[in-house]
Order: C-alpha cells, then sequence, then structure tokens
C-alpha cells in the first residue's frame, strides 16, 4: 500500500499540470474527451470484480510477449511502448491496448528507481488494457520482462491509491530510490472537460 506520507498526485488520460513543485509535467497526449456518462472504476467498487470475472482470461505467463506485461487474475494484458518524458510531457500512446514506459524512469528489474508505466482507462470509446486497475488488491502479480528477455513477477504492495489530478511527484520518474513498479491510469467521475476526476496509481515490488 502507498504509504500516505507518500501520496502520490498523478494525472493521467488528461492533464499533468506543472505546479510550484517546478518538477510537474505537463499533459498527456492521445486523449478523447470522455462523455460524463461513463465514470471510471475506483478501488473498493464492489461491482468491479465481479465484471472482471466476465472478462476474457489473458494467456498464461509463459506466453507473454516479450514487449507486454499482464497480471492475469485481472484479465490485463497490454503491450509496452517505451516513451519519453519532454517538455513537461509523458504521451501515453492513444492505443488504449498499449501502455507508456517512461525511458528516463528505471527499467523493469532495476535494482534501484521507479518503472514507471501509464495508459488509459478508456479511450475513443474503447476500454484500456488498465481499465481494471483499480480491483488490484495486496498480492496481485504482475508479469514482465526484464531487459535481458526473462520473465520475472512483481505483488502489488496494498490496494491502489485514488487522488484528485492535480501535480505529479516528479519521484516517480526516477532512477533513484528502492525499486518498485508503479501502474497509473484514470478513474472516478468525468469532468465537464471530458477528463476524468481521479487517478489510480498501483504499486508493486520485485517478487522474491
Amino acid at each position: 500500500m502507498i504509504h500516505p506520507s507518500r501520496r502520490r498526485r498523478v494525472a493521467t488520460g488528461a492533464a499533468l499540470a506543472a505546479g510550484a513543485a517546478a518538477a510537474g509535467w505537463a499533459m498527456l497526449t492521445g486523449f478523447q474527451p470522455v462523455p460524463a456518462g461513463e465514470p471510471g472504476p475506483l478501488p473498493g467498487d464492489p461491482a468491479l470484480a465481479r465484471t472482471v470475472a466476465t472478462m476474457r482470461p489473458v494467456p498464461e505467463p509463459e506466453r507473454l510477449p516479450r514487449d507486454a506485461l499482464s497480471l492475469p487474475t485481472l484479465r490485463i494484458q497490454a503491450t509496452i511502448k517505451l516513451v519519453t518524458i519532454t517538455d513537461r510531457t509523458l504521451p501515453v500512446p492513444a492505443d488504449p491496448a498499449v501502455v507508456g514506459l517512461s525511458v528516463t524512469g528505471a527499467r523493469p528489474c532495476a535494482r534501484r528507481g521507479t518503472t514507471l508505466i501509464a495508459g488509459h482507462v478508456v479511450n475513443h470509446g474503447v476500454r484500456g488494457a488498465l481499465w481494471p486497475l483499480a480491483a488490484v488488491t495486496s498480492g496481485t502479480r504482475l508479469h514482465i520482462h526484464c531487459p535481458d528477455g526473462s520473465l520475472t513477477t512483481y505483488v502489488a504492495t496494498g490496494s491502489p491509491e485514488t487522488v484528485v489530478k492535480t501535480n505529479l511527484d516528479p519521484g516517480l520518474d526516477t532512477t533513484q530510490g528502492p525499486h518498485r513498479l508503479v501502474l497509473i491510469t484514470c478513474g472516478g467521475p468525468v469532468l465537464a472537460t471530458g477528463h476524468y476526476r481521479d487517478n489510480v496509481v498501483a504499486e508493486f515490488t520485485r517478487a522474491g
């Protein structure tokens, strides 16, 4: 579980507004406004687990392509595309089936730093690969390939955190500090701007 003293304020699928802390990121690309009647999932929604159970299973981790990640119990499999944060912009891929891995953060299986991966919850009317992310619970397993091609497993440290979109903690994009993997998507009600109000942030540590 992400400790309250280290709460992240993250914005994906919409604005990553730069604030008083000079290291804020500006906005994500590839976003299409969302209808107000299509709120995104949030942790604790009792209907979410039932919906996830009806989704199509993903292949076993041993069959996971090298450029992808999976959370089999949540029916999540997503292709990974490397993205670069430039001019305070994190260009999350427009394709809802693809997530963006920051090249300036840590790579999977690194000894230190944060592996930062973000994707849309919904885009162009299609559910994103990370739509079920709010259903993560402590111990949920995530599978991803290390840079050398070996398959490794991460486990969730707790339930996801929900935060209102404001400033992004620049510490999420770093090669320093204890190693972790952070997944980010959107959730909650849709504002008049067509952007989700909240972010869903899930933290994982390497198993073993």
